[in-house]
């Protein structure tokens, strides 16, 4: 399979420059120790922990009491945080809904629902794009991000709706499908949230945690898998913060953020209640990333996007 190679006469670097910003929102720039140290202005809000084996780059958003929006970089290992850095002012918006890559949405005290796109998102910077009104009419009782351009809004009702905006990487206020109802009775949720893929997470008021495959993710399809129970024990956190697949933070009453990642063991356990097996859930974590978290009004972080495939 390799004889490509010595049939090659020639080969050439591709010129990728004007990709850069493009090429680390999927990878992630290398920032070196010593320069993360430099890009520090001023301490940090609480303190942060090591991360967990495994772990991927993360950049997280804290909203603080006088509406500032703080970034935070966060690289695997032993590396430290990079941040906060001031990014923003007069974030008073009754909510921050992350779109996919370095893209979030802002609901507005009137309903509209404005896009933002953060140029500066790899080093901290105030490059901005935007804001565009993308929608208007958004009073839902949660709206939540499943990635890539996909939203879920729960009406007062309980109904969930899917929508998807093909504009999501620049804007265009024009490029939406739904909405769709793909399902009822979701009111009485403490959180919901999606870690993207489908896997929308559901967290009662006792603590109890329930995971629903949603099949039809990309399309709006009212196909579900579930839901099943996977945790317990969650009745003090007060956000949650998807990271990536089956990745979040939990935030707590204390403050303290936890990170938890799940995944399918592959061992199939008795389940009377369906009257077949089922695979068991395998949680790490929790882990303490930081506490005083409890400083933030809101905490987002950007969740990842499919790279697209050779062109």
């Amino acid at each position: 399979p390799w004889r490509w190679v010595a049939g090659t006469p020639a080969c050439a670097d591709a010129p990728v420059l004007a990709h850069v910003d493009r090429i680390n929102q999927y990878l992630g720039a290398y920032v070196s120790r010593e320069d993360a140290d430099a890009m520090r202005p001023r301490p940090l809000v609480g303190n942060f922990g090591r991360t967990p084996p495994g772990y991927q780059p993360i950049w997280v958003y804290g909203v603080d009491r006088n509406a500032n929006l703080n970034w935070y970089r966060r690289e695997g290992g032993d590396a430290p945080w990079q941040g906060p850095k001031t990014v923003g002012t007069g974030w008073q918006f009754a909510d921050i809904i992350p779109a996919g890559g370095n893209v979030v949405y802002a609901l507005a005290a009137d309903h509209s629902l404005l896009w933002y796109r953060h140029d500066g998102f790899n080093d901290g910077t105030a490059r901005w794009a935007g804001p565009k009104t993308v929608g208007s009419g958004w009073n839902f009782r949660k709206i939540f991000s499943g990635g890539d351009g996909v939203l879920y809004a729960i009406r007062e009702d309980g109904e969930l709706l899917w929508y998807r905006h093909a504009g999501y990487v620049d804007g265009n206020a024009s490029a939406w499908s739904g909405p769709i109802s793909i399902g009822n009775g979701w009111q009485n949720f403490a959180h919901v949230f999606s870690t993207g893929k489908g896997a929308i997470y559901a967290v009662t008021a006792e603590g109890d945690v329930a995971l629903y495959n949603h099949l039809g993710f990309s399309d709006g399809r009212k196909a579900w898998n579930g839901p099943r129970k996977v945790a317990s024990g969650w009745s003090d956190v007060t956000q949650v913060v998807p990271l990536s697949v089956d990745t979040m933070l939990a935030v707590k009453a204390d403050g303290r953020a936890l990170w938890y990642r799940r995944s399918d063991s592959g061992l199939a356990v008795p389940d009377s209640r369906i009257g077949a097996p089922r695979l068991r859930d395998t949680w790490e974590g929790p882990i303490e990333m930081g506490t005083g978290w409890d400083a933030f009004s809101k905490v987002v972080a950007l969740l990842p996007v499919d790279a697209p495939g050779p062109r």
